[in-house]
C-alpha cells in the first residue's frame, strides 16, 4: 500500500540565472500543469534579491486551477529570468509566480510543447529534440538487428538481447511516449 501512496514525483535539476549569477533549482515536470513555468513565490522573491531583479505585475490576473480543478489561487506577478535544464539554455523566460507548496518550480505541459521535450518518466529524465533523432536511430538499429538474427537448426532456440534490458525497456518507453 505504502508504494501506491508514496510520492514519487518528476522533479528535475536547473539552473535559472540573471546578471551573471546562477541559482540551482528543483523543478517538478508537470505535463497537467497547463501553463508555462512556474516558480514558488518564496523562490521568486530570493532570488530577486540575490539577483538584484525586478518582479513584475501581469497587466490581467490569471487563476490556476488546482488537481480538482478547483480555484486556488490568482497570479498577479511575473519574473523574467534565464533558464537552464539539461544544458539547453534559455533567454529571458517568462515565469509565472504563485505558491507551489514544497516545489521550486513547475515545468509546465505548454513549456514542454514549445521546447518538444518528450518525457522518460521511468527515468526521470527529459529528451529532447536533438536527442529525438538519435533515439529514433538506435530503434531502427534494434529493429534490423532484431531482424537479422539467426538461430541455427542444431542448437535450441534462445533469444539474444542485441543491447541491455535497460536499453531495450528505455527504447519502448520512447515508442509508447511517441505514439501517444
Amino acid at each position: 500500500m505504502s508504494k501506491l501512496l508514496s510520492s514519487n514525483h518528476f522533479v528535475i535539476l536547473n539552473h535559472v540565472s540573471r546578471n551573471g549569477l546562477s541559482v540551482e533549482l528543483k523543478a517538478l515536470v508537470n505535463s497537467g500543469a497547463n501553463r508555462s513555468i512556474f516558480i514558488n513565490t518564496s523562490c521568486a522573491r530570493d532570488v530577486t534579491k540575490y539577483f538584484q531583479t525586478l518582479i513584475m505585475p501581469l497587466n490581467s490576473d490569471c487563476c490556476i486551477w488546482g488537481y480538482n480543478s478547483q480555484t486556488e489561487e490568482q497570479i498577479t506577478h511575473t519574473i523574467i529570468l534565464h533558464l537552464a535544464v539539461d544544458e539547453h539554455w534559455q533567454a529571458d523566460v517568462l515565469m509565472l509566480i504563485a505558491n507551489l507548496g514544497h516545489h521550486n518550480m513547475i515545468l509546465g505541459q505548454k513549456w514542454c510543447e514549445e521546447q518538444d521535450i518528450w518525457l522518460n518518466i521511468q527515468n526521470r529524465c527529459l529528451i529532447w529534440l536533438d536527442q529525438h533523432s538519435e533515439l529514433n536511430e538506435l530503434i531502427a538499429a534494434r529493429d534490423k538487428a532484431n531482424t537479422q538474427q539467426q538461430v541455427p537448426d542444431a542448437e535450441p532456440a534462445r533469444y539474444q538481447l542485441p543491447w541491455t534490458a535497460a536499453i531495450d525497456r528505455y527504447l519502448n518507453l520512447a515508442k509508447i511516449n511517441w505514439a501517444l
